[in-house]
């Protein structure tokens, strides 16, 4: 009767049941194991058949599990999948298990029985394949999606570096002030246009799951002033009174991404003030478990109930005619919830019609010491004494270098001019110069390895390099200093940076 159950059980769950006779060396095998196998007919096969029933490939490591299970030293467990290969070549996927019991003591055991079970596990093969390929796919996409993103960012803020670049030239030098006047209008609708290119870049890579987080000690107490100082003026215009407050709990330093986490505390103060009308917005920051909270209210409009969630979707403002009467892609909050996601914490709202609203968020607390400032490279002794300060500009795209060149000339200073990294190799070792601006996407030889040479050269090792590039991810900011760069400036660049940061080089 014991019997009996053990076969309806084992012919439920459809598993072949099989032993192995040690006097005989043969296997053995129930109806339901000989047809997995694809031996039908075959009431026993050695072990030499028993091998050869397994596909080539997988015959080594199965006689490898086996020989460890039949060890008398071993606990005699078993288990192994494998593929076998039908008289009709159709090749099937099984699982096996068993268990190997021995008599005797320590290593003069023998061996009573093997036995075990086995099951078809072709179908679940198959299935795991499919979702191999699937993952694949998806990561092929996802890397395919990364790349565009990073080639649609190089050959957008490539232009717009001319563009303003060469408005900044032109609020220079023009002196009517109806031209100056549309020259500030250009100026401002440029950098709202680049803001809007970086929000679409933004979110596009969030979403890839592309986005690289650069996590650095800071002082948290300074950096939150400076970050705020940045919209106090536009608060004072509204006539709105800006605060903010940190609880003595929190940590003096942390370590975190202070520029992605600037952007999401100011996409929530600036939303506060572009929907507050009167009265007031408070920042506050606290500890709360092993997190950081940040909180900013305001006495605004508020958010019907209904909104409180699609305000976080891309491309979505509030449904108030107030709120759609107000400028913005509708990215922001989206693009700040997807940041502080890949930071580990959440970011929510709480808000009644006409009573203001609080936006809140957490990153975990990782308290660290503020880092200290590195040390300056030394540099090479500039010759400003004996000629003009000669500065090699390495930029492959024509209005960009003509731009630049212009620039530079017009502050006094000599300019030489290289297409690619090869050429600039060159360039600085037929001419003596005392700075070099290097574009880092350049064809025959990029920037990174145009500088690793030129640290090879005599006297490279002391040339201040600063690097230029439309891609300003972390991960290329620290390229830029692997490949010893003294500074980087992501495109488009402000020639007042440019400026500042070839002075201060020029200087050390």
């Amino acid at each position: 009767m014991e019997g009996e159950r053990c076969l309806l059980a084992l012919e439920s769950a459809q598993l072949g049941f099989w032993w192995f006779e040690p006097e005989c060396g043969r296997y053995f095998g129930d109806q339901r194991c000989r047809k997995l196998l694809g031996v039908p007919d075959k009431e026993f096969v050695s072990i030499q058949e028993a091998l050869e029933l397994v596909h080539p490939e997988d015959r080594d490591r199965l006689r490898s599990t086996v020989l460890q299970a039949l060890d008398p030293t071993s606990d005699g467990r078993y288990e192994a999948d494998y593929r076998v290969l039908w008289p009709d070549g159709s090749l099937h996927w099984i699982y096996a298990r068993g268990q190997a019991h021995f008599i005797g003591e320590s290593d003069r055991r023998q061996l009573l029985r093997f036995a075990g079970i086995l099951m078809d596990i072709t179908e679940r093969k198959r299935l795991e394949e499919r979702l191999q390929e699937a993952k694949s796919g998806a990561e092929d996409a996802n890397r395919a999606k990364s790349e565009f993103l990073a080639t649609m960012s190089h050959e957008i803020r490539t232009p717009m570096t001319v563009i303003m670049g060469s408005i900044e030239q032109m609020q220079l030098d023009e002196t009517d002030p109806a031209h100056r006047h549309l020259l500030a209008i250009a100026d401002d609708s440029a950098h709202r246009m680049l803001r809007i290119i970086n929000e679409l870049l933004d979110i596009a890579r969030i979403e890839a799951r592309s986005l690289e987080l650069a996590e650095e000690p800071f002082e948290l107490r300074r950096w939150l002033e400076d970050t705020l100082r940045l919209v106090t003026a536009p608060a004072q215009g509204k006539g709105l009174q800006l605060s903010w407050q940190v609880e003595p709990d929190v940590p003096a330093g942390i370590l975190a991404d202070s520029a992605r986490l600037g952007q999401v505390l100011l996409n929530l103060v600036t939303n506060a003030i572009k929907f507050t009308e009167t009265g007031r917005i408070d920042v506050r920051l606290q500890s709360r478990d092993s997190d950081l909270l940040f909180s900013v209210r305001d006495t605004g409009l508020g958010i019907p109930p209904e909104n409180q969630q699609m305000i976080f979707e891309s491309f979505r403002q509030g449904a108030s005619p107030q709120a759609r009467g107000r400028q913005g892609a509708g990215l922001g909050l989206a693009i700040s919830r997807g940041l502080v996601e890949l930071m580990g914490g959440d970011l929510w709202v709480d808000s009644e019609p006409g009573q203001g609203s609080t936006f809140s968020f957490t990153i975990p607390m990782h308290p660290a010491e503020p880092g200290t400032a590195a040390k300056p490279r030394e540099h090479a002794s500039s010759q400003a004494s004996k000629r003009p300060v000669r500065i090699l500009v390495v930029e492959d795209n024509p209005a960009v270098r003509e731009m630049i060149t212009a620039m530079l000339n017009q502050h006094g200073w000599e300019v030489l001019t290289a297409e690619n990294g090869r050429e600039g190799v060159d360039k600085y070792r037929q001419d003596q110069v005392d700075l070099i601006v290097m574009d880092i996407q350049l064809p025959e030889m990029d920037g990174l390895d145009a500088a690793r040479q030129i640290r090879q050269l005599p006297r490279g090792e002391k040339i201040p390099i600063v690097g230029l590039s439309a891609f300003a991810t972390p991960h290329d900011r620290q390229s830029c200093r692997e490949a010893g760069l003294n500074a980087f400036l992501a495109k488009p660049a402000k020639m007042a940076d440019l400026f500042r940061t070839v002075e201060e080089l020029l200087s050390t």
